[in-house]
Parts: structure tokens; sequence; C-alpha cells
């Protein structure tokens, strides 16, 4: 098997499992919607907005920063 012929498998397995995954939370978000008034939605949907952020957040390189670095100061 070729360089390019694995590549493209790999990116069609990383595709697939990304859609996979999204497909997943459209039907749990659908089913909480259905279940929670919509008070309870709106707060389910601004926690999963803070947690998606501090995630991002992480993965920019920040964390990686703060897990090196010896002293961190507030300057």
């Amino acid at each position: 098997m070729s360089e390019a012929n694995k590549v493209f498998k790999g990116a069609f397995f990383l595709f697939s499992g990304k859609m996979i995954q999204r497909s997943f939370g459209l039907v749990s978000t659908l089913i909480l919607a259905r279940v929670l008034v919509p008070d309870d939605f709106g707060l389910v949907a601004i926690a999963h907005l803070v947690i998606s952020f501090v995630a991002k957040s992480m993965e920019s390189g920040s964390g990686q920063y703060l897990i090196q670095e010896n002293l961190v100061n507030d300057n």
C-alpha cells in the first residue's frame, strides 16, 4: 500500500469518526431538547458552552505552557 493510500485511508477514518461523533451529539441534543423544559435546556447549553471553551483553550497550547512553566505569575 502506497503512502498516499495510507494518508487517504487515515483521513477517511478521522473524518468518519468526527461525523459519527457529531451525529451522536446532534441526537443527544434533540433528546435533551425534547425531555427538558426550556429553562433547563438553556442551563445545559450554557454549561456545554463553558466546557467547550475550556477544552478549546486547552488545545490552543496554554495548558501545555502551564504544565511546562516552573513558576506562573499574575503579571
